[in-house]
């Protein structure tokens, strides 16, 4: 995630540059963002609330930057860049058991597992949608691209997180990045918070009924319609000179009161 770069990124791993082998396709993280680090310093006042704000509308994901994961990414054929690319399928086993030691990527090394008639081919743009590719990834494609949900975890509470060869560091987060000035006091982890404004378009969740229309179609036209008789029925009462009287009379009945004699409910 971008946040986790900005604020809590030790300087061991804040690369400036990434470049790709064009013998193994591999990325390899190098260099340190002098410029961003001096942002974050400028930015993190130690003992402020920091308050983080994400707002998507899209399927997002945080993808490893080093090895060939940035593949989670790639949307034209290294090869044909006139041509979509699509991830190689995922072994048969992945189906029903992610956790499957067979369980990979067709387009990696299958020594030790069975041949698979599933690895015949790549996916295609309906089974692999570029904009749909971070959820369920090691089902679906055989490989976790992610980062686990604990470096974030870690991140925004812990004061300690651990750099590119796993020795433990002080985090940026909670540590007073300028001395010199006159806030020392660094924030607990309870002033820190996190939340995200997202939202799922409809078209990815509904479900098709018997007709071939999708629920949300469904659920969109009738409301339309809804809207349409309302409209007409409200028409037809401004034309017979009886709309003011019709809703005097339903405003009396939503309130129980007493008409010709008749209790209206």
């Amino acid at each position: 995630m971008s946040k986790h770069r900005f604020m809590a990124n030790v300087s061991a791993v804040l690369s400036a540059l990434i470049t790709v082998d064009p013998a193994t396709q591999k990325a390899n993280p190098q260099g340190i963002d002098d410029v961003l680090l001096q942002q974050r310093k400028d930015f993190l006042r130690p003992s402020s609330l920091l308050a983080i704000v994400g707002l998507s509308d899209e399927n997002d994901c945080s993808i490893k930057e080093y090895g060939q994961f940035y593949f989670a990414a790639q949307q034209r054929d290294p090869s044909n860049p006139n041509k979509n690319f699509h991830l190689p399928r995922a072994r048969s086993e992945c189906a029903t058991n992610p956790n499957d030691k067979c369980c990979r990527s067709c387009g990696q090394d299958q020594s030790g597992c069975p041949a698979d008639p599933n690895c015949a081919g790549s996916l295609d743009a309906k089974t692999d949608d570029v904009n749909l590719r971070c959820f369920d990834q090691k089902r679906r494609f055989g490989i976790d691209f992610l980062y686990p949900t604990d470096r974030y975890v870690t991140a925004l509470t812990q004061p300690l997180v651990p750099n590119r060869t796993g020795e433990l560091v002080p985090n940026p987060i909670f540590s007073d990045l300028d001395p010199s000035d006159h806030d020392s006091m660094v924030r607990d982890p309870s002033l820190v918070f996190l939340t995200y404004i997202v939202g799922v378009p409809w078209q990815d969740i509904a479900r098709q009924g018997a007709d071939g229309e999708q629920a949300g179609q469904r659920l969109v036209l009738r409301r339309r319609h809804d809207h349409a008789s309302r409209r007409r029925r409200r028409g037809r009462r401004e034309l017979s000179g009886h709309g003011e009287a019709d809703d005097a009379l339903r405003r009396r009945r939503r309130a129980g009161e007493q008409c010709g004699g008749v209790h209206l409910l």
